[in-house]
């Protein structure tokens, strides 16, 4: 067993090939330095045991867990972000879950370190049937076969999911990242094969004393020995000479050069002959085609560069949380994301419900206040229609049909016509019974006689229609 380090987004430097006349290049780079660390233990037959993750902080977040953990995976908290004794023990218990529960005596070798010493840690191994063998002081880097043989490729293997991920314009790469590769780095380092030939180198250099003795620190000491001074030679002085006019300005950008290229097209038209023009035009299409193409890539980078800017400044981060303090296994983060997920969704359907409920109320409100219009709007028609009638006026068209209430609606199977008889608030107190052949006579000025004709109009118009 044995710890390392990582920051998550340094990736290191890389060796590329450029031109010679480039002096300088560089690439950007993520701006996480976030340290964590890593305990992993493996096994002399070439297996391992989930990894324990070690992160700075008191909270366990939501964006920490991604879908392509295991499951298996645990996560502690520490404020410095390095394990310590109480860590050490929350691992024991992780080492005890995770390996052959037989009664057979178990070797664990590890570094010196003081947690791994200490009485509970010393105990609980006792208890487990776990032997503890601890490397001597400063021979970690020579017995410690993780360091030897495991960690190195470890590192590469994170710095290539760096470089792709800038190389896929994800220049925000942070511990969600990082998490989200791990899966692949461990399939890439910790092999079988990997881990048996680490297990053999280091059993080879612990058993080499010379080996041993060649990595132990030099006692000598090297005494620098004095710099002797170069006589110097006077370097015979040049004459100066003034630069020369030039007499086409050097391009700066892609609008001086297809600026350039149309004076010279203007300057050879009629000075070559008919073979070396036309071979001079297609150059010179040729030639704008590229520039052009430059000209949009260039612009294309610009867009994108403006894109990487704004995606670093304003992209907004996932600060949901799911447990504070305490060990967090991945299994058990899933459960509490599809927990909170669940409870979202509940709220998700109460929030849709009650803005149901809200608009069905606010509607109702509104249906209301329509219906009280309709109401007092029909109350005034009434009693325009009644003053018409005393008056024995004619109804107007838009005063003779009434206006229904929204809140009552029609009745079902009804047509909204023109009545062709009076309201019935306006009805006759009285009828009269006349025998057959009976004329009556009636003053056609007369209020009576206005209101028959007014009827005998609407049941023609009833006819009619």
């Amino acid at each position: 067993m044995d710890e390392t380090s990582f920051r998550i987004g340094i990736p290191g430097g890389e060796r590329v090939i450029v031109p010679r006349t480039a002096k300088e290049l560089y690439t950007p780079s993520p701006e996480n330095r976030l340290s964590i660390t890593i305990l992993e233990t493996v096994s002399a037959n070439g297996g391992t045991i989930p990894p324990v993750l070690v992160v700075p902080g008191k909270i366990h977040m939501d964006s920490w867990n991604h879908e392509n953990l295991l499951g298996t995976e645990l996560f502690l908290l520490s404020e410095t972000g390095f394990s310590n004794t109480q860590l050490a023990l929350q691992w024991l218990q992780h080492f005890i879950k995770h390996t052959a529960p037989h009664e057979d005596l178990k070797l664990l070798i590890l570094n010196s370190h003081i947690s791994h010493t200490s009485y509970d840690f010393v105990i609980a191994t006792a208890k487990s049937n776990i032997l503890i063998y601890t490397f001597p002081s400063h021979l970690t880097h020579i017995l410690q076969l993780l360091d030897i043989g495991i960690f190195q490729p470890y590192k590469h293997w994170h710095r290539e999911a760096v470089l792709k991920a800038i190389r896929d314009m994800d220049l925000d790469y942070n511990l969600s990242s990082f998490i989200r590769d791990l899966l692949n780095i461990k399939e890439q380092t910790f092999k079988e094969s990997t881990i048996i030939s680490a297990f053999r180198k280091a059993g080879d250099k612990g058993g080499d004393a010379a080996q041993a003795a060649k990595c132990q620190p030099s006692a000598k000491l090297n005494i620098a020995q004095p710099r002797r001074l170069r006589p110097t030679t006077p370097t015979p002085t040049t004459p100066t000479t003034l630069p020369l006019r030039q007499l086409t300005p050097k391009p700066s950008s892609f609008k001086d050069s297809e600026q350039g290229l149309q004076r010279w097209k203007t300057k050879l038209t009629g000075l070559l002959s008919s073979p070396s023009q036309k071979s001079y035009n297609n150059w010179l299409t040729s030639t704008e085609e590229v520039l052009a193409s430059g000209q949009l890539q260039q612009f294309d980078l610009q867009v994108l560069q403006r894109q990487v800017q704004e995606q670093k400044k304003g992209k907004g981060r996932s600060r949901a949380r799911l447990q504070v303090g305490g060990e967090l296994c991945a299994n058990k983060a899933h459960e509490l994301q599809a927990a909170k997920a669940e409870l979202q969704a509940q709220k998700a359907l109460a929030k849709e419900a009650r803005v149901a409920r809200q608009a069905a109320n606010q509607a109702r409100k509104q249906l209301r206040r329509v219906g009280v219009e309709a109401r007092k709007q029909e109350r005034l028609r009434k009693k325009r229609v009644k003053a018409l009638l005393r008056a024995g006026n004619p109804i107007p068209p838009e005063d003779r049909d009434p206006i229904l209430d929204p809140e009552i609606g029609p009745e079902p199977g009804s047509e909204t016509k023109p009545s062709s008889e009076p309201e019935p608030s306006f009805e006759p107190s009285f009828e009269l019974e006349l025998e057959p052949g009976f004329e009556l006579e009636l003053d056609p000025g007369s209020q009576l006689a206005r209101q028959l004709q007014c009827e005998l109009e609407q049941q023609l118009q009833c006819e009619l229609e």
